[in-house]
């Protein structure tokens, strides 16, 4: 039974993210620290507010937003807000930007966010700068402008906002408003991630590894993906442990990658459920448990992974980790099947083609070989030819026989090279012509094929020693051609 291996490509999700919005402003403009004493403290911040306080109307606000020291309730923060906002307090301009924006305390309104995060924005305020920012990015509320969306996100950046500094790096990454430049995309990462922000460490760690912007260097990219991964980014602990697994910038560790995989997985990494499944499945960095083999790789196929549906499938279908369950193991086959993963197209053909757990449907398993030879599945081209070949469940085709033997012998396949050379030895579904079939049948043997070495000596009684010279020189080319030079 073949498993898929496991998927060793670095993640690059972290890097690729839409620039990010709605941040909320906390600071206090003048500095006055949020009380710690629950209701009294919000009593005090009343009576201030009610006195017209825009500073303790916002800090107000913020404890009605937040459930700090009283019950959270959406309409009376929106409500305080706006009272600060109105009044010029840019902390509070955002914050009740942020409100139209997802729709909390008031109805949602792309415009009226914008006109919020625009009066914040041009006091200074980098939050706001970086919320408009998202907003030109995305085109909500504002017209789509990818210049003004940098020029945005760029002074917020400047003033030190570690999540714009972020979004400035991701946009020189992507060209997106500026000119592409993976050494600025760097500058803007690295002074995020020296911040602590989780995300541009992974984004540092990506570049690392991949020498991107840097020299690539594989140790430091495993520093900065487990300063990630210690904050609990899943894709940095997903990538640490490839690291791990591989010996990339520092000796493997199985056992460690193991450890690692299982962290993320239980966050709900897909691929390192994946991984962690196959660990489990082939006793890597541990000893060898089918039943969470099948737990991780249950866990990754419903996130809709076809290559762990189509390893659960096995499992089902071989009772490894669970009873043998042939109408579960045809679920999952189906699953990666619809994904267009050819080896479960092949999967579903062979089961509909034997009757394995279903009443045999010669329709449905050429409808699924079909689908598997497309991709060029040299079983599924095989058990076609073998079917038009034999009139197994189809009206014989030998022209259509001849065809498919042909696709899996230039796929190095023996048995079809051996078959396809019968086909010119006797003249069934091509012309006859005893120089093909001898070069055929002399693959075949050299592959392995014990009728291709039979049938090839037998063949050659009948021919003439230049035929069978021509034809060996054939053989020759064609496979240091890789079966590309066979005509």
């Amino acid at each position: 039974m073949i498993r898929r291996p496991a998927v060793l490509a670095l993640s690059i999700a972290a890097v690729l993210v839409a620039v990010p919005a709605l941040a909320r402003d906390a600071h206090d403009g003048h500095g006055r620290a949020l009380g710690e004493e629950g209701q009294a403290d919000f009593e005090g911040w009343l009576l201030l507010a009610q006195s017209g306080d825009a500073e303790a109307q916002f800090e107000l606000a913020w404890m009605l937003d937040t459930g700090k020291g009283v019950a959270e309730t959406d309409e009376e923060a929106a409500l305080w807000y706006r009272r600060a906002a109105e009044q010029g307090n840019a902390a509070a301009q955002n914050n009740l930007g942020v409100f139209y924006a997802t729709g909390e305390g008031v109805a949602e309104d792309d415009a009226e966010a914008a006109r919020w995060y625009r009066m914040a924005a041009e006091q200074g305020d980098p939050v706001a700068q970086s919320n408009l920012g998202a907003l030109y990015y995305h085109g909500e509320g504002v017209e789509r402008d990818l210049s003004r969306a940098f020029e945005l996100t760029w002074s917020a950046a400047d003033q030190g906002y570690a999540t714009a500094q972020y979004e400035t790096g991701n946009m020189y990454a992507r060209g997106e408003g500026i000119p592409q430049s993976d050494a600025n995309a760097v500058r803007w990462y690295r002074a995020a991630a020296e911040q602590g922000l989780a995300e541009a460490q992974f984004a540092m760690g990506y570049h690392y590894a991949h020498g991107l912007g840097v020299t690539e260097n594989d140790a430091e990219a495993r520093g900065w993906y487990l300063a990630a991964a210690e904050q609990g980014d899943a894709g940095a602990q997903y990538n640490l442990a490839i690291m791990h697994d591989t010996g990339e910038g520092g000796p493997v560790d199985d056992a460690e990658a193991r450890r690692i995989y299982r962290v993320a997985a239980e966050a709900g990494h897909v691929g390192a459920q994946y991984n962690l499944a196959l660990m489990h499945d082939e006793g890597e960095g541990g000893p060898v448990d089918d039943a969470e083999a099948l737990r991780w790789y249950r866990e990754a196929a419903l996130q809709g992974d076809a290559d762990a549906q189509f390893n659960l499938a096995l499992m089902y279908d071989h009772g490894e980790g669970t009873d043998a369950d042939p109408e579960e193991a045809r679920r999952w086959y189906r699953e990666a099947a619809l994904q267009g993963d050819d080896a479960a197209q092949y999967q579903m053909g062979w089961i509909f083609d034997i009757g394995h757990g279903v009443p045999e449907d010669n329709d449905a398993a050429l409808r699924w070989y079909r689908k598997a030879g497309a991709q060029g599945n040299t079983a599924a081209l095989y058990n076609m030819a073998i079917m038009f070949d034999t009139g197994d469940g189809v009206a014989v085709d030998q022209t259509e026989a001849a065809r498919l033997y042909g696709a899996v012998a230039r796929l190095g396949d023996p048995d079809a090279q051996y078959l396809l050379g019968e086909k010119y030895a006797y003249g069934t579904g091509v012309a006859k012509d005893f120089e093909t079939a001898l070069m055929w049948l002399a693959i075949a043997s050299e592959n392995g094929s014990t009728a291709g070495a039979t049938s090839s000596d037998v063949l050659s009684g009948f021919m003439v020693a230049e035929d069978i010279a021509r034809a060996k020189a054939r053989a020759e080319r064609c496979r240091a051609s890789d079966y590309a030079d066979c005509d």
